[in-house]
């Protein structure tokens, strides 16, 4: 394989990048964390270059804001709030307000990190909700239920069966390529075509929700970041902008009604592409055969894992995916968050002056405090907790009770379905870009729960080219343990 793909291969990232807007903090070198499709691109082609960009990434159905720190709700007080511009302590105000009728109240929510990187923070929150948004359409429901969210089943299999897997991982469609590449070659090739329409609506949409006056001074920066990423965004953005141009709408109620068509011509425009000859409305309203799925932990995890419970099942009338004898539950869950972005979606308008957009995407990553221990934080993982409760049942249907205090061995079983599904999207990203390895829950000590799997996925996954190899490196959990 080496002889004809070029050392300088560039990785295929599942995410919607905004253009850079601002440095929070000095970037290191080299920028290993478990979550590398975030990253930059590095000089060498890498995915190793700090993260200068906001980012919505799909398979987690969550963002990431390098201007944003994550605060508690209810440890805003004051102080936070004065730091903050008059639109953002605006939005500000209304979540919290939102979250105080909640029980417990209060949530975290996304803040800039100081109070002058309060423009590029509100920049980078509007290009994230709108690639949010546009993940509802029936193209990307469809292509992550019937392509994506099965190659986590298929990288289970190649890791438990210790099928050697060369990283980065490269798409090849041959016979003579392995199943897993054969697999990523159909997700890169369905999910490509959406990068040029989703960046180009996203930037522009972000300019329309904003005063000409705040974005002037920067479209004609962002436009060429974007054409550096993907060629011809240029060309397709200026055809758009011509289209709707934001500059016919001041007043912002104009301003919003045209964001929210922008936003329609790109879902009418994402939804025309077929895929698998399926839509949304037709497998829920209309397909009323009642299907039943399986669904395994891998092998290789132990009780304090899957807590004895080795086999689960979906929920029978949210089996949307392509059903098989059985199926790892990262698949199961990319359904389930596939579907509930649609429904999420159904009821939100850029032209409703009451929707609170700060709380719209529930899952953050963020940088941590310290650059020097490199890594993305994850937090607020309530969302996925809600979609186990919702979807996943125990082998005998009955159902997984999200109350600790009534059920507290249903809610650690729902906790590391959670962990689970975040822990694999971790490694799949790090294979697919050869950049790596990690683990997400590290913390600089210790060994978490799937230690077993993560070094079952050093010991088969290997650099194909020499190049790669300074990017690959044993886990420093698993380095500490060796040595103790």
């Amino acid at each position: 394989m080496s002889k004809n793909i070029s050392t300088a291969f560039r990785p295929i990232s599942l995410a919607y990048s905004s253009p850079a807007v601002g440095t929070t903090s000095t970037a290191p070198n080299f920028f290993y964390n478990a979550f590398p499709d975030l990253n930059d691109v590095a000089a060498d082609g890498s995915r190793s270059a700090f993260p200068r960009r906001a980012k919505y990434i799909l398979p987690l159905d969550s963002e990431f804001l390098p201007s944003a720190m994550l605060v508690h709700s209810n440890n805003i007080d004051e102080n936070h709030l004065v730091s903050l511009d008059s639109r953002t302590r605006e939005i500000v105000a209304a979540v919290i307000n939102k979250l105080g009728k909640l029980s417990p109240p209060g949530a975290l929510i996304r803040l800039p990190r100081k109070p002058e990187l309060n423009e590029i923070h509100r920049f980078e929150a509007l290009f994230e909700i709108t690639h949010k948004r546009l993940a509802a359409t029936d193209y990307k429901w469809a292509f992550r239920t019937y392509i994506f969210a099965s190659l986590y089943t298929a990288l289970e299999h190649h890791l438990v069966r210790e099928q050697k897997i060369g990283v980065p991982l490269v798409p090849v469609a041959n016979r003579r390529a392995s199943a897993l590449q054969r697999h990523w070659a159909t997700v890169v090739d369905a999910f490509q075509p959406t990068l040029l329409l989703d960046e180009a609506a996203s930037l522009l949409i972000c300019l329309t929700l904003l005063p000409p006056e705040e974005w002037k001074a920067y479209e004609q920066q962002w436009v060429v970041q974007e054409e550096a990423e993907i060629p011809g965004f240029a060309d397709f953005y200026r055809k758009l902008r011509d289209k709707f141009n934001p500059e016919f709408s001041t007043a912002e109620t104009d301003r919003r009604a045209l964001a929210e068509q922008i936003l329609e011509y790109a879902k009418g425009a994402l939804s025309s592409r077929t895929m698998e000859n399926v839509s949304l409305a037709e497998e829920i309203c209309l397909n009323l055969e009642e299907k039943y799925q399986r669904v395994f932990w891998p092998s290789l995890l132990g009780e304090e894992v899957h807590r004895g419970l080795l086999q689960l099942r979906v929920r029978d009338d949210l089996v949307l995916g392509n059903v098989a004898a059985r199926i790892g539950i990262p698949e199961a869950m990319q359904w389930l968050m596939a579907l509930f972005s649609v429904f999420d979606d159904g009821e939100r308008s850029f032209s409703r002056k009451d929707d609170t957009w700060a709380d719209y995407v529930m899952f953050s990553l963020e940088i941590g405090e310290d650059l020097a221990y490199s890594r993305i934080t994850s937090a607020d993982t309530a969302h996925l907790g809600m979609l186990v409760h919702l979807g996943i049942r125990k082998a005998d249907d009955s159902k997984i009770d999200p109350n600790p205090n009534r059920a507290p061995a249903d809610k650690l079983i729902a906790d590391s379905i959670c962990r689970y599904t975040i822990f694999l999207e971790s490694i799949r990203q790090q294979i697919c870009t050869g950049v790596g390895l990690r683990c997400p829950f590290w913390k600089g000590s210790g060994c978490c729960e799937f230690r077993s799997l993560l070094q079952r996925t050093y010991d088969v996954a290997k650099p194909w080219h020499p190049a790669w190899k300074h990017h690959w490196q044993r886990p420093p959990c698993l380095v500490m343990n060796h040595y103790s």
